[in-house]
């Protein structure tokens, strides 16, 4: 059975991997596209079962902040996942789906006069 055969019977979204696809240069054969939480974890339940490596992706604008992997199979999709969740401002707490992009999210928090505060990697750091 393939590897796209055996997330098939996930239910959820499975497509061929394309150039657009690549993660630091890191060509995968799949991507899967959950839409909810159950659906992320039906996916990686089948892609540990079978030993397959999963690089978690965005929007994507971020690809290079961590070292390259060293093999991708299936690349999981989190836009589908972009609603914004409970903002509790008197608790200083927010809650999102992993695909929210960050600028919804600080908008969002802006309204009560937050910001989400990030701390961007080195860049300048040398890649081994």
């Amino acid at each position: 059975m393939t590897m796209q055969a055996l997330l098939a019977a996930t239910r959820v979204a499975i497509r061929e991997a394309d150039e657009g696809d690549a993660i630091d240069g890191v060509q995968p054969h799949l991507v899967a596209s959950p839409t909810s939480t159950d659906e992320t974890s039906t996916v990686l339940r089948a892609a540990a079962e079978h030993d397959l490596a999963v690089v978690v992706r965005g929007n994507g604008t971020k690809l290079t902040w961590g070292a390259p992997p060293e093999r991708v199979d299936l690349v999981a999709d989190m836009t589908a996942m972009d609603r914004l969740g409970e903002h509790a401002a008197g608790d200083l707490v927010v809650t999102a789906q992993a695909g929210v992009r960050l600028d919804a999210l600080q908008e969002q928090v802006a309204s009560a006069g937050q910001h989400l505060a990030l701390d961007e990697p080195v860049s300048s750091l040398p890649r081994s």
